[in-house]
């Protein structure tokens, strides 16, 4: 049972590590300074440095309404 919890484990950290360098892949330019920083931060640490990059990827997104735009009626 231990066996197969760990195989299950290696697998979905094997998918995060790919899902995370194809990400890197097609967001940066391969010149890019943080291109060459995310693909050393994850082929040195593979888990933690793909969760790290999806947590940092997910905060950049911000919410900004336009609250100041007339209202016409």
């Amino acid at each position: 049972m231990t066996e197969v919890f760990v195989v299950i484990l290696l697998i979905i950290a094997s998918i995060l590590w790919i899902w995370a360098l194809i990400d890197i892949a097609k967001r940066y330019r391969k010149s890019d300074l943080r291109f060459t920083k995310w693909i050393l931060v994850i082929v040195i640490f593979p888990i933690l440095g793909s969760l790290l990059y999806f947590q940092k990827r997910k905060r950049k997104r911000v919410f900004q309404p336009d609250f100041n735009r007339s209202i016409k009626v």
